[in-house]
């Protein structure tokens, strides 16, 4: 078994599905590979700390997360390589396990609150019927900073990821309900993912998105129908992608952003 073997294996030894010889050549090959032992550890942490945190809640169930679902839904695409890069990014996308799946129950006094996820989405399907597309490329013309009223700067438009099978096509200024943001275009692996940033004391405007990043989880994800949903917070930014993409490869690319 080499590095390239394990990565389709992660989830069914994490949730001890493997019959005897295939537990058996895992181990195997982790009791000789210490970098692989460390990411299968990182899992196995992960694991241990959604165990804890699913312990009954004190307030009623309506009060808290409707559901806490499984961060990585689909096995990897391609297999992992010996890249330090890429396994870097591996890492991070192992880490999804301790991620929370965002799906919350509106409380009634927030069922008029709007979603970023699904304004975002709208965005995205618009772009997707062509109704609109990227108006610049590179930094942001001074006519778009000035039209953000101070709201968005050009920091926020070169929060992107870099790396093996990304592209930038280009960027907009857009509004979601209200709230202006950074949108770029971004391919991965040929698959058009919506990417934003938006300040972090926008979050005012999406409670759900702001009560969510502050639990300390490290990446929100949310599953809309076919679209994967991720956030994290990035300096004084959150930067969110949205796309028809796995979740492991979602939670990956915003990680590379800097």
């Amino acid at each position: 078994m080499t590095c390239d073997d394990l990565p389709p294996l992660m989830e069914a030894w994490l949730d001890s599905e493997l019959d005897t010889r295939g537990a058996a050549d895992v181990a195997s090959h982790l009791e000789q590979c210490a970098r692989c032992d460390a990411v299968f550890a990182a899992a196995r942490r992960g694991n241990e700390h959604i165990s804890r945190f699913l312990r009954p809640p004190a307030e009623p169930a309506d009060t808290m997360w409707q559901a806490i679902e499984k961060a990585v839904s689909e096995p990897a695409r391609r297999p992992l390589t010996r890249h330090p890069i890429t396994w870097a990014a591996a890492l991070l996308a192992v880490l999804a396990a301790v991620v929370l799946t965002w799906r919350a129950t509106p409380h009634p006094q927030e069922e008029t609150s709007p979603s970023l996820v699904a304004a975002l989405q709208r965005d995205h399907e618009e772009f997707l019927a062509g109704e609109f597309g990227p108006a610049f490329t590179g930094p942001p013309p001074a006519h778009v900073l000035a039209a953000a009223h101070g709201r968005v700067d050009a920091a926020a438009f070169a929060a992107l990821p870099a790396g093996e099978g990304i592209t930038i096509e280009g960027a907009r200024l857009c509004h979601l309900d209200g709230v202006p943001v950074a949108w770029t275009l971004v391919r991965h692996h040929g698959s058009p993912v919506s990417w934003i940033a938006v300040r972090r004391g926008e979050l005012a405007n999406f409670p759900a998105l702001r009560d969510a990043l502050a639990t300390g989880v490290p990446v929100v994800i949310e599953k809309s129908g076919p679209w994967h949903f991720a956030a994290r917070s990035l300096g004084e930014y959150v930067i969110c992608a949205l796309g028809q993409t796995d979740a492991a490869a979602l939670v990956a690319l915003v990680a590379l952003a800097r």
